[in-house]
């Protein structure tokens, strides 16, 4: 039957309601007995068949009409017609899989109808005309109650392939849970050695220049510990970075600073702003994490200046102060879009995170004149 399965649903109810037609028909105008009115027969026959067409996308309609022309035939026009019987069945059965609440309770009204109608024949005149409409009644509930138990079934299997695919999901997001987790662990004690390494460096170097003066030998001794000291250090930072690391994918690029900034606001002018950027202070090199920090909070503010002010003017301001270097991202107010300029839609969690870090302070708010300002203090040791 691989033809038959390799057929689409139309095309399965077309061959179906052709076997039936030609069954009918065959077994309508083969007897020998064969008349002339026959043909309201054979009309009440395609009646009976050819709504089988609708039966998937008005099932309780479909049975109302093979029900319909089935009664009007009669018990003897059905008995002849075994086609219709087989009809009148699909039909019946496609109201308990593909039908609501209403169309069942319409298909269990139908046969449960056509079923006292036949005892109640058969009663009055107990002979096998009046018993086909019985055994039709009975074979209609059966095939609803058939029909209803496939769809529950089906129904029950695809709760149980969705719960499956559910708990697979909530295992793996448990394994990437856990698999985060002692990535965190490790990092926090690979994190423990890696300051040990740098104190232990910090003293030794500290006792080297103290006695360097008096004692060449001894500050150059010590400083074979704190080249040991400082390679242990490199090796586990290696592996704090590659745990912190680890999944990710992303090529490797130099990080930027600040002097990198004119590069960002030149994307942003062609993209229709008119963007100055004001330093004040003494500029000078800052740690380089300061300096991360620093270019990263100015591109995610241009970020959301790209995608909520569109076309607004923006200033960039960066004031080098003695103990900290500030910074002032301010637009006068746009039209917001629906922008592709990329982001997780976590911009200012981010910017605090990056100030929090350093122990700085991050203010970020709407302008009295409909702009948006974002502004961070980032502490700066003296030198």
């Amino acid at each position: 039957m691989s033809w038959w399965a390799a057929l689409t649903p139309p095309g399965q109810d077309a061959v179906l309601i052709v076997l039936l037609l030609g069954y009918g028909l065959s077994a309508l105008w083969g007897r020998p007995d064969a008349q002339a009115d026959d043909l309201s027969t054979a009309a009440l026959l395609v009646l009976t068949t050819v709504p089988l067409v609708l039966r998937r996308r008005w099932p309780t309609a479909a049975m109302v009409v093979v029900v319909g022309a089935s009664i009007a035939a009669g018990p003897a026009g059905i008995r002849v017609l075994l086609g219709s019987i087989v009809a009148l069945l699909i039909a019946t059965y496609a109201v308990g899989d593909l039908a609501g609440p209403l169309g069942r309770a319409v298909g269990a009204g139908c046969s449960a109808g056509v079923a006292l109608v036949g005892l109640a024949r058969w009663l009055a005149e107990p002979v096998s005309e009046q018993s086909v409409i019985l055994v039709i009644g009975l074979a209609m509930a059966t095939a609803l109650l058939v029909g209803y138990n496939v769809r529950a079934r089906r129904t029950y299997l695809a709760e149980v392939e969705a719960r499956a695919a559910r708990l697979e999901r909530e295992r793996e997001q448990a394994e990437e849970l856990a698999a985060e987790q002692e990535r965190a662990r490790i990092a926090r004690e690979l994190h423990d050695v890696v300051a040990h390494h740098v104190s232990a460096i910090a003293i030794q170097a500290g006792s080297a220049r103290a006695v360097r003066a008096r004692d060449t030998a001894a500050a150059a001794e010590a400083l074979g510990p704190i080249e040991a000291s400082a390679r242990q250090a490199l090796t586990e930072l290696s592996r704090l970075l590659g745990v912190l690391r680890r999944g990710d994918t992303a090529p490797r690029e130099p990080e930027p600073g600040l002097d990198q900034l004119d590069r960002l606001l030149s994307e942003a002018r062609s993209a229709g702003h008119v963007v100055d950027l004001v330093v004040s202070g003494r500029r000078r090199p800052l740690p380089s994490g300061v300096e991360l920090s620093a270019y990263r909070i100015v591109q995610e503010a241009m970020t959301n200046v790209r995608k909520h002010a569109r076309g607004a003017p923006v200033e960039v301001a960066l004031r080098f102060g003695d103990a900290e270097l500030a910074i002032d991202v301010v637009d006068g107010g746009g039209v917001a879009v629906a922008s592709d300029a990329g982001g997780t839609g976590h911009g200012l969690i981010g910017m605090r995170e990056r100030v929090a870090v350093f122990g700085g302070r991050l203010d970020a708010g709407p302008t009295p004149a409909g702009g948006f300002r974002v502004s961070a203090h980032l502490p700066v040791e003296s030198r």
